[in-house]
């Protein structure tokens, strides 16, 4: 494992605030519990009992995708986040995971192309809209040139709906916050719409499929689609 001194914006936030982040977890203010079960059946349907490396790009603590692996047969997986205090975390998520592992420090963008071999599923969750849409195009390419042949992208991100604005999806975060997080005061609700608000860059669903269009993917689908978030898949 390698964990570089250096960390972008979103890192940051992420190494100083993920207490924070765990309460959107428990109280499913992002839509995880809906997320989690869409990835579970896609590989139980899709994969079956069939073994695959899995590389989560942008993989946070892990805790919320370590129980699904648990249940099938993953060769390898590989980690991916500039974050480093929770990549560390994430490394003790998946201890009993019964694999080959592997836990890389840095930016995605650069990781994906950099891995060694191809792979069968590539997750990204909550990750791809800190990217701008130029980037957002490169790495989706990327990982389609990483993928082995019927592989995945599996994509859960922030989207817009049909003409909204991108001050109107912080607004519908907002109000997803305020009543999904018990007791939360003006002030922590306000802090926590700083991040979003400088770096969460959502983008319509039909900008999705247009790329996926555009560069050949096979199929591009959507699994899950709550307005504020949704599950994506381009199978290669």
């Amino acid at each position: 494992m390698k964990f570089p001194i250096e960390v972008n914006a979103a890192s940051a936030y992420f190494n100083e605030n993920w207490q924070r982040y765990q309460s959107t977890l428990r109280n499913n203010t992002l839509y995880h519990r809906e997320m989690s079960s869409a990835l579970e059946q896609f590989l139980s349907e899709h994969l079956g009992n069939r073994a695959f490396t899995f590389v989560d790009a942008g993989c946070g603590d892990g805790s919320m995708i370590a129980p699904i692996l648990a249940n099938k047969t993953v060769i390898k997986y590989i980690g991916i986040d500039e974050a480093s205090d929770v990549l560390k975390m994430a490394a003790h998520s998946f201890a009993s995971l019964e694999c080959e592992k592997e836990f890389l420090a840095g930016n995605m963008l650069t990781a994906i192309p950099n891995l060694k071999s191809s792979i069968d599923i590539i997750f990204t969750s909550y990750a791809v809209h800190h990217l701008a849409l130029q980037d957002k195009v490169r790495f989706i390419e990327q990982c389609q040139r990483k993928l082995n042949q019927h592989g995945y992208l599996i994509m859960v991100d922030g989207v817009l709906k049909p003409n909204q604005t991108r001050d109107e999806w912080l607004i519908a975060l907002k109000n997803r916050m305020a009543t999904t997080i018990p007791d939360i005061t003006s002030e922590e609700l306000e802090f926590r719409m700083q991040h979003p608000s400088k770096d969460d860059l959502p983008e319509l669903i039909e900008t999705f499929s247009n790329i996926a269009q555009l560069q050949a993917w096979k199929d591009f689908q959507v699994i899950v689609d709550k307005g504020i978030f949704a599950f994506m898949v381009f199978a290669k």
